[in-house]
């Protein structure tokens, strides 16, 4: 009686081991099969853009703009099993700002720049999207009026900010709504 009960057990284990084996071997392929995926670059190449602009007001400012090699990850599911990986670059911006020929203001700007606070999920995912100089502000209060765009990868919401440079390079960040 306790060789056949043993013997029931043993088939039991062994059959129980085969299945999980067989999902274990199946999952393994599948994962496999998602981490050969080649994973989608956007953008796919180098990106710079360069500005210099003369204002009316006597400032001149300089922006590069440009893709660098930090990505932040983005996993879509097309279908059920099927995984897209897409790598998004980060960009930065170089802004240089003079005031009748004296360069007041020279800084590298990232996401960082903004202090964002650590716990807000927006900026884990978030990349510098555009840059730009608002003309009519700078002139209308006579300062530089550059505008950051921000977009988060997964959520698809935008920030957008201002940064305000006076005539002796002092700035401020606004948030716009």
């Amino acid at each position: 009686m306790w060789k056949e009960v043993f013997f029931l057990l043993l088939v039991t284990v062994l059959l129980s081991n085969c299945r999980n084996r067989e999902k274990f071997l199946s999952f393994r392929s599948d994962t496999a099969h998602h981490e050969h995926t080649p994973a989608e670059n956007i953008p796919s190449i180098y990106i710079e853009v360069k500005t210099d602009t003369i204002l009316s007001n006597g400032f001149r400012v300089k922006t590069i703009y440009n893709s660098t090699n930090r990505t932040i990850l983005k996993i879509i599911e097309e279908q059920p099993s099927q995984l897209k990986k897409v790598l998004y670059k980060e960009f930065v911006s170089f802004l240089e700002v003079a005031k009748d020929d004296e360069i007041i203001f020279e800084k590298n700007i990232s996401k960082e720049f903004f202090n964002p606070p650590a716990n807000d999920s927006f900026w884990k995912k978030a990349v510098l999207q555009f840059v730009e100089i608002d003309q009519l502000s700078s002139e209308r209060f006579n300062n530089v009026v550059v505008k950051y765009s921000f977009t988060n990868v997964e959520s698809k919401e935008n920030r957008f900010y201002s940064l305000l440079i006076d005539e002796q390079g002092v700035y401020s960040i606004k948030k716009e709504n």
